[in-house]
């Protein structure tokens, strides 16, 4: 067999297969108003969810040194500049969910114009589903303002690096004014976002409590330190996090993203229909259909079962692993209830028929009970008959 040449010294070999690109041009096809993909690649039967699987870290490879201690030498060197302030770690980027995909390689073909083969990897999963991972932040920006630009349906998740960071202020009366409350902090060098008042969760009443989101920095936990803000006594906490709580999208009315970063369908909570839920025009006396599992309930209802499937840890995306019949020495185990043969299985009717027989009262203890009951009956009466003579000879005599 004929060798192939090593690559040059300095350009590590790569071992991954790229994707067949097709060579024909981008479709043209129109976008349909009722919300279906522009491309024949991508049809959506009914909105999915889905739980997000890290891919695991490539850390890079270790110089190799002769002496096992020259590595602890070069970092107790003076020739480091420490002064320099160390790079800002690169989170990898969330997972991108591409719904409804029925032909892989036209998919890639759309792909293909905003990104390299090297820069992303996908992975088939259940109901149609293609979990695209981006290598690097800039790839799947470029990425996902192609698949909204092209009208592509697909969800994912914010940046690690653009979150805000949530912490609540307690302590501060209500009607405070949210923009006072923004300059404080920016002059004790804290950026807000967002500042939220908190309401009780029935009576609607708003709280002494603030919701504040900051823009990432360096200082955000330093904002724990602040114990005064405008002359009033305030404490900073980290919000709670409930960890059964499911986020759910008001978009596709699906669970486990939000409506910010989904590009998938409308689906009203009202009707279930392909719209959004403010344009619905259903009646208040008509029954609502849930978009989920089509009940006659709204598709926010806690008592769904598609919620309760969710809440259990069902993965609509994932094919449960079959589990193994248990073997005892090689064989398999009988099992515990054998069904019962044709000859020995009865019907519910039978079953009912059987124990009515068996529940029959004789009819010579049913007269004799009626008898019983009689002069019980009779006697009563007599004696009430008694009383009201008793009664009416003694008003009598008073007269």
């Amino acid at each position: 067999m004929q060798q192939q040449n090593p690559p040059p010294s300095g350009q590590p070999q790569s071992t991954r297969v790229s994707h067949h690109r097709p060579s024909t041009s981008r479709e043209e096809a129109e976008i349909d108003p009722q919300g279906h993909s522009k491309y024949d690649w991508q049809t959506m039967k009914s909105p999915k969810s889905n739980k997000n699987t890290p891919r695991p870290a490539v850390s890079a490879p270790l110089t190799k040194t002769h002496n096992r201690y020259e590595i602890l030498a070069q970092e107790g060197s003076d020739s480091v500049d420490k002064s320099q302030p160390l790079p800002q770690q690169q989170h990898k980027p969330p997972p991108i969910f591409i719904h409804g995909v029925t032909n892989y390689n036209q998919m890639i073909k759309s792909i293909s114009e905003v990104a390299e083969d090297e820069q992303y990897f996908t992975k088939s999963m259940a109901n149609n589903v293609i979990k695209l991972t981006c290598s690097t932040p800039d790839t799947y920006r470029n990425i996902v303002k192609h698949f909204k630009d092209n009208g592509i349906f697909f969800h994912t998740y914010q940046l690690k690096e653009e979150r805000a960071y949530r912490v609540v202020l307690k302590y501060l009366h209500h009607s405070t004014d949210v923009q006072d409350i923004r300059q404080e902090l920016l002059e004790m060098g804290h950026v807000a976002r967002n500042i939220v008042n908190a309401h009780h969760r029935q009576t609607k009443e708003p709280l002494n409590l603030f919701f504040v989101d900051l823009e990432p920095a360096d200082n955000n936990k330093d904002i724990y330190n602040i114990t005064a803000l405008q002359n009033k006594i305030i404490n900073i906490e980290p919000p709670r996090v409930n960890k059964k709580h499911i986020p759910q999208c008001v978009r596709c009315q699906q669970y486990g993203h939000t409506r910010t970063y989904c590009n998938k369908p409308y689906a009203c909570v009202k009707c279930g229909g392909p719209h959004s839920s403010s344009d619905c025009t259903k009646q208040t006396d008509t029954p609502a259909k849930c978009a989920l599992c089509g009940g006659n309930h709204p598709a926010n209802y806690k008592g769904c079962e598609h919620y309760h499937n969710i809440s259990r840890g069902y993965n609509p995306h994932r094919t449960p692993p079959s589990k193994p019949s248990p073997t005892t020495n090689g064989h398999p185990c009988p099992p515990l209830n054998p069904p019962l043969p044709p000859q020995q299985q009865r019907s519910y009717a039978e079953v009912v028929r059987n124990e009515t027989h068996q529940t029959e009262v004789p009819l010579s203890a049913l007269q004799a009970f009626l008898e019983d009951f009689k002069g019980l009956f009779a006697q009563l009466l007599h004696q009430n008959s008694l009383i009201i003579n008793m009664l009416t000879t003694l008003i009598n005599n008073k007269h």
